[in-house]
């Protein structure tokens, strides 16, 4: 009887193992992919003159390949570019949309990443959220009601 629950025991322990370790590595890959998305989105070398200004396909092309370096398969359809104002003053927001599968001995799910170059700023409330990762590039103060927090967002 023992042996039986050592056994049970060890199987629980290696499936725990085995979804906490697929559950990392996606996570890992998730912020190594958001990292070189704000890379990207700086422009670092269009903005002191030694490359040209990319083009939005440019952009899309580089996420892709720079989410296939980390084993993030996407499609082009799942990867979103904006540019605002023209030159070297543009804001670029890049993003990615993708799910990781984790799988199991006989079951499987999915988990849903969206990836941004923006930096965001802590937002107070569910409807302020969409509000803050938008903004986030022009670094935007939170505005938010008297009830709420007095922590101010520089």
């Amino acid at each position: 009887m023992k042996k039986l629950a050592w056994i049970a025991g060890l199987v629980v322990l290696a499936l725990v193992v085995s979804v906490g370790w697929q559950i990392a590595a996606a996570d890992i890959a998730d912020r190594q992919l958001r990292e070189d998305l704000r890379d990207q989105a700086s422009q670092a070398g269009a903005r002191i003159g030694l490359l040209e200004l990319s083009s939005i396909d440019d952009f899309r092309d580089a996420v892709i390949r720079s989410a296939k370096q980390y084993g993030i398969v996407l499609a082009p359809n799942q990867v979103t570019v904006r540019r605002t104002g023209a030159g070297v003053t543009a804001v670029i927001y890049l993003a990615a949309d993708y799910t990781e599968p984790v799988k199991l001995p006989g079951c499987s799910f999915n988990l849903h990443f969206t990836t941004t170059s923006a930096r965001e700023f802590p937002c107070y409330s569910r409807s302020e959220r969409r509000w803050c990762i938008a903004h986030s590039q022009e670094h935007a103060p939170v505005e938010r009601s008297s009830r709420e927090s007095p922590v101010q967002v520089k």
